[in-house]
């Protein structure tokens, strides 16, 4: 059952007080949240990162066939993010961008 509002939710009740230490926090959100007052925008991007052939870019392929690929500008990447080979056999990336860079994003797909 939902609570009535956010305040009750976060009153601490029988089982609430301490269950937090100090190493909560999830690291990589520390490198995308500057002001947390602010919600940041950004764009998740997950694949296979490699060179482009725009020296100001990384190429982003979404998957191992590599039947399509973004050029990501490198001033627009805020976080990279290794996947595990739990999540990815192949490895790969999660990649947090600058949500308003993605119109500069260059996509290429292959023809069959």
């Amino acid at each position: 059952m939902a609570e009535p509002d956010d305040q009750a939710a976060s009153n601490p009740g029988p089982g609430r007080a301490g269950a937090l230490n100090d190493d909560w926090r999830e690291p990589w959100l520390s490198k995308l949240v500057e002001d947390p007052t602010k919600i940041p925008n950004v764009k998740l991007l997950c694949g296979y990162l490699t060179d482009s052939p725009d020296k100001e870019a990384v190429r982003v392929f979404f998957d191992p066939e590599m039947s399509w690929c973004i050029d990501v500008p490198k001033d627009a990447i805020l976080h990279r993010e290794s996947c595990s080979k739990a999540t990815s056999a192949l490895g790969g990336s999660y990649l947090w961008i600058d949500r308003g860079a993605w119109s500069t994003c260059k996509t290429y797909r292959r023809q069959y």
